[in-house]
């Protein structure tokens, strides 16, 4: 009888937690093999886009902008001499963080190289981790307590999706700032959304180093939690960036910042057309179609979410208010990390059926899929923008669900219980 029961109501929860459980070991082996160790990469780890944050650094605590190329050069000499890559690092452009960035490059810099870059690369997994508890969040207050052993699939993939993520991986190994970013903002917003708004506006303001993830949530945070939002957030982007703007004049500061903002798209990587450039942009204009910036598609896909925010869920806020910049105004394959809550809450909307996990999973390992394999084929050039097809398949699905649920339930469904004023 007792067998039956627990049969009945669900997966006994040493099966279900050890099902997560062993997701999570594996998906955090392959990260520290394809990141830290360095298996199947070449070149030295920190050698790529992590050499701007020491540089950075290392400009700034002496005294120098990041934003002179000659400044950021000699900075560089300076920090990688007697290293692995003395003499070999030499920039093209100059850092393209606002001053909000210095306490990330001041601490890269600070530190002897490889104590930076196995210290930021601790800071990343230990973000990893924080994106996974959101994306458990999400799956948890969407898809129920998942006791079902579908369900355990459900919530396993949703936290090992993060933890595993090649993307992931990619930004230890070149020393990119998209996981720690999106970490801030998902976790600022969800703890507002449990009550602790001024500690998330906090935490969302740390964000803004990276402001292509915060141009869509900030606003949101912003209607949603007016009190003293103006107030918080400001406070701490001062305070972030009080050294470089104090010892640099605030006002040169800034206007060189932009400056620097302005030539972005004047190097390759940046450009729509490039191979690592991602985003819906790219994939029209890889059928050859001219496509300019879709940025006023974005800002009425940003509209649309606040508008009609008390028909969406905490969750639904948060994954479609992440996306909606990377894939419709600017970014890169290693930025994809954005995409965790969308895939977390579409594994718990689907965990209710063998091929729709399975459809899902097959999604996401097309996502996770190597690009040189597919530049192997040598295809027409939209074959490589396959991770923007699949992503736009992905988030139709997501709105698709998202509409149906709002119809079925509640206009007002628990998602804004937090939303008075804090």
């Amino acid at each position: 009888m007792g067998t039956q029961s627990r049969t009945s109501s669900g997966t006994n929860p040493v099966v279900r937690f050890g099902l997560i459980g062993l997701m999570l070991a594996v998906g955090l082996a392959f990260l520290l093999a394809t990141s830290v160790f360095g298996i199947g990469r070449g070149g030295v780890f920190g050698s790529h886009d992590f050499t701007y944050f020491t540089s950075a650094g290392e400009a700034w605590l002496d005294g120098e902008s990041p934003y002179d190329l000659d400044s950021l050069n000699a900075a560089a000499d300076r920090y990688y001499e007697g290293t692995p890559l003395d003499g070999q690092v030499k920039f093209e452009s100059v850092l393209f963080y606002p001053p909000q960035f210095f306490p990330l490059a001041a601490l890269s810099g600070g530190l002897p190289f490889d104590a930076s870059r196995f210290g930021v690369a601790a800071i990343t997994v230990i973000s990893a981790f924080a994106i996974g508890w959101v994306c458990l969040w999400c799956s948890r207050r969407d898809g129920g307590a998942a006791i079902t052993l579908l369900g355990s699939l459900a919530m396993g993939l949703a936290v090992a999706q993060t933890i595993g993520n090649p993307f992931v991986s990619h930004n230890i190994w070149m020393g990119q700032t998209s996981v720690l970013a999106a970490a801030l903002m998902l976790c600022g917003f969800a703890l507002c959304c449990r009550g602790w708004a001024r500690i998330g506006k906090a935490v969302i303001a740390l964000g803004c180093f990276k402001p292509t993830l915060a141009v869509a949530i900030v606003p949101l945070v912003l209607i949603r939690w007016p009190k003293q939002t103006l107030i918080v957030m400001p406070i701490v982007g001062l305070a972030t960036a009080a050294y470089p703007l104090l010892t640099q004049g605030p006002i040169q500061h800034t206007m060189d910042w932009l400056a620097a903002v302005s030539t972005y798209r004047d190097f390759e990587p940046n450009q729509p057309d490039f191979q690592h450039y991602f985003g819906v942009q790219s994939l029209i204009r890889s059928l050859g179609v001219p496509a300019p910036k879709l940025i006023p598609v974005a800002a009425i896909a940003a509209l649309a979410v606040i508008v009609f925010r008390k028909r969406l869920n905490d969750c639904e806020q948060a994954a479609f208010m992440i996306c909606i910049p990377i894939v419709l105004f600017q970014g890169h394959d290693y930025d994809l990390i954005v995409l965790a809550p969308a895939i977390a809450l579409l594994a718990a909307r689907l965990s209710r059926s063998f091929i729709g996990l399975g459809l899902l999973s097959a999604g996401v390992l097309a996502l996770f899929m190597p690009l040189r394999m597919v530049l192997d084929l040598e295809g027409p050039p939209v074959v490589a923008r396959y991770r923007e097809i699949v992503t736009v398949i992905m988030l139709t699905t997501l709105l698709i669900t998202t509409l149906t649920r709002s119809a079925r339930e509640s206009p007002a469904i628990e998602p804004n219980a937090h939303d008075q004023p804090k």
